[in-house]
């Protein structure tokens, strides 16, 4: 595991469980390895949007993301 505290997980086995995943998770987010095939046209441009909607939040402020859907719209 990371020398870093979970920042969600309320349990070490929980923890753990992502700490193993993690590799798959970033693969999918980055649409790699075996995700690459399911790169929809727009993926890259839609997380780089996101990414910049959530760096411009204030500080200390939280949110809940409830839904995420596909999108062909860029």
């Amino acid at each position: 595991m990371s020398d870093r505290d979970p920042a969600f997980a309320r349990d070490a086995a929980t923890a753990a469980y992502y700490e193993q995943r993690a590799k798959e998770y970033d693969e999918w987010y980055l649409a790699q390895g075996r995700f690459a095939s399911l790169n929809p046209p727009a993926w890259h441009l839609q997380v780089s949007h996101l990414v910049d909607l959530v760096g411009g939040l204030p500080t200390g402020q939280s949110f809940v993301a409830a839904r995420v859907t596909w999108s062909n719209r860029s």
